[in-house]
């Protein structure tokens, strides 16, 4: 990868500071995004002049972090240190699920980040629920990883967040009977999911029953 003026770590693939450059924004108006392809970008170019717009640029968007109190060098840095403040924050406060719309990250994180963060809160609440399904009981430690499934208590397309207060652990099946009704059902009202009630149905579980003997034998 050739090495670019907007380039937030020169020569690495890493965040655009152009608009920071072009644009006057703050640090949450962003829309922080990483450069994949340098060579075919019509912005490309290393200008010493340019360069420098970016450092101070930089400089005047990061100001003081508000998690650590430092002045980072590069945009990613606080990025992260904002990511590592408020996944501890959200971890350390994780209680039982109950539905909720309240978002994990704010939206300006770049997608990779939150793809991280989803995989800490992913792990953390399959944690909090024992490794069993909530709906069937079933314990999934003997399981291989892809039996397991964290589900969203107010779905997605409703609004619902990726935050652990939204999110309960499942089995492959029931999950599956979920997202089914969920299709089925979405122009004509919810089904309760687990966490909305006490009411949980009865599902078919031949499937489970030959995985089951499979484990056993």
């Amino acid at each position: 990868m050739r090495t670019c003026h907007y380039q937030d770590r020169p020569g690495k693939r890493s965040l655009c500071l152009r608009k920071i450059v072009d644009d006057v924004a703050t640090f949450e108006e962003m829309r922080w995004s990483f450069c994949d392809d340098v060579e075919e970008c019509p912005h490309r170019g290393w200008d010493p002049e340019r360069r420098v717009k970016v450092m101070i640029s930089r400089i005047e968007l990061l100001g003081e972090c508000g998690e650590c109190g430092r002045m980072h060098d590069l945009v990613i840095d606080q990025l992260n240190c904002h990511l590592e403040g408020r996944m501890g924050r959200v971890l350390m406060e994780m209680g039982p699920p109950k539905g909720s719309k309240e978002p994990l990250l704010d939206h300006w994180f770049p997608r990779s980040l939150k793809e991280r963060a989803w995989r800490k809160v992913r792990a953390a609440v399959i944690e909090r629920d024992g490794r069993t399904c909530i709906d069937c009981g079933r314990s999934l430690k003997e399981y291989p990883g892809w039996y397991t499934e964290v589900h969203h208590i107010i779905p997605v397309i409703d609004g619902g967040s990726d935050h652990p207060s939204n999110l309960v652990t499942l089995c492959v099946e029931c999950h599956g009977s979920y997202t089914d009704d969920i299709c089925r059902q979405a122009m004509v009202g919810r089904p309760k999911c687990p966490g909305e009630g006490d009411s949980h149905r009865k599902r078919p579980r031949s499937s489970q029953s030959v995985l089951d003997d499979a484990i056993e034998r």
